[in-house]
């Protein structure tokens, strides 16, 4: 997946390298596996600017998430909700978002506690660049995946986790819009 935005140029920039360089929803599981969408258990529908997407993880099929998309005029809306059923044990569970960190303008900057810092941490927005930011529906703790090298391209995960503990028969939520006007 590529998203891109005038004046900037590519943001996410999502590879099938590894677990760490994939756009998706991802689980941490205890035994240091990872869980990931299930495209053998993919359901997609498509209507007007918004697409829908249910999915299971792979590795943890209990767990049953949605995504809605929303195509808007400058950028996108991300809605997802995830329903974690007793009996499944997680460790995180986080959106993941690779970024294309080796561009010439890459900049990235937290609003943690209303001022842009360029650590990590729980952030209400991410900005790229001053051209490009990345709103939450809510403060969420914010952590980068590791850096990958690959054909001269520089990949790393923005990670937006959902927080802990994950409980049996919960339901998670989280929205976040990521437009070209980060003024």
């Amino acid at each position: 997946s590529v998203l891109w935005f005038k004046g900037y140029g590519a943001l996410i920039l999502g590879m099938n390298w590894d677990g760490n360089s994939g756009q998706f929803l991802r689980g941490d599981l205890p035994d240091g596996k990872i869980a990931f969408p299930d495209y053998w258990d993919f359901s997609a529908g498509f209507q007007e600017n918004i697409l829908s997407a249910k999915v299971t993880l792979f590795q943890s099929e209990k767990v049953k998430w949605e995504r809605i998309t929303e195509f808007l005029d400058s950028g996108i809306q991300q809605k997802i909700t995830v329903d974690i059923p007793s009996g499944v044990s997680l460790s995180d569970l986080y959106e993941q978002i690779p970024l294309l960190k080796n561009k010439p303008s890459f900049q990235m900057e937290f609003l943690v506690d209303g001022k842009y810092t360029s650590t990590p941490g729980v952030a209400s927005a991410v900005r790229f660049g001053k051209h490009v930011v990345l709103k939450l529906d809510s403060p969420r703790l914010c952590s980068l995946g590791p850096s990958r090298n690959l054909y001269g391209q520089e990949i790393a995960s923005l990670r937006i986790h959902f927080g802990k503990p994950f409980k049996p028969n919960t339901k998670l939520h989280m929205e976040y819009t990521i437009t070209g006007d980060a003024e």
